[in-house]
């Protein structure tokens, strides 16, 4: 089974306080997450560190279920 460490260089869904991310996942250990984030646009934005206080979850991009909402 795969898990985060497996998914560097790959789109995840990041569940940070109430909302939800969506990014390209940089780095993951036990301090936390590095996310770049990409707008509706195809910007990309900087690179953000995440906590791991702060992230309910992580997991691939491709296993978002339609209802899902994402924050921006």
């Amino acid at each position: 089974m795969s898990g985060p460490d497996d998914w560097i260089g790959q789109e995840v869904l990041v569940a940070v306080g109430s909302g939800r991310l969506r990014g390209i996942l940089e780095s993951f250990d036990e301090r936390g997450i590095v996310l770049r984030r990409t707008d509706e646009q195809g910007t990309r934005n900087p690179s953000v560190f995440y906590p791991m206080n702060t992230i309910g979850w992580v997991r691939q991009a491709s296993e978002q279920t339609p209802d899902e909402t994402l924050s921006s």
